[in-house]
């Protein structure tokens, strides 16, 4: 699961890529993207707007069928969190949810 060390890290590493990027260096830009990302038609002019989303964002626990991809309830937990979250090991897994207050990311 994703703790706040790792959105933190995944807002430096967006905060780097809106600093070093600019819009004549797409080629230089889509070296560094995965398929999904090329397939998305993800480029620089987005890197500012994924930025300030991620800004905002912040961090739940919640729970997942494992056998689909389906939450157990519609209760988020904020993390971090005093709070250890109870489950089934057999049925259920526990999951990361990234909200940026406009919706899940």
């Amino acid at each position: 699961m994703l703790n706040q060390k790792d959105l933190a890290i995944i807002r430096a590493a967006l905060m780097f890529l809106d600093e070093e990027f600019f819009p004549d260096q797409e080629k230089v830009f889509q070296h560094y993207l995965d398929d999904e990302g090329i397939l998305a038609g993800a480029g620089t002019a987005d890197i500012p707007v994924t930025r300030a989303k991620f800004k905002a964002a912040e961090l739940y626990s919640a729970l997942r069928w494992k056998d689909r991809l389906e939450l157990v309830s519609t209760s988020l937990t904020r993390l971090p969190s005093d709070h250890e979250l109870a489950y089934q090991a057999d049925s259920q897994l526990p999951v990361s949810v990234i909200s940026t207050g406009a919706g899940a990311v």
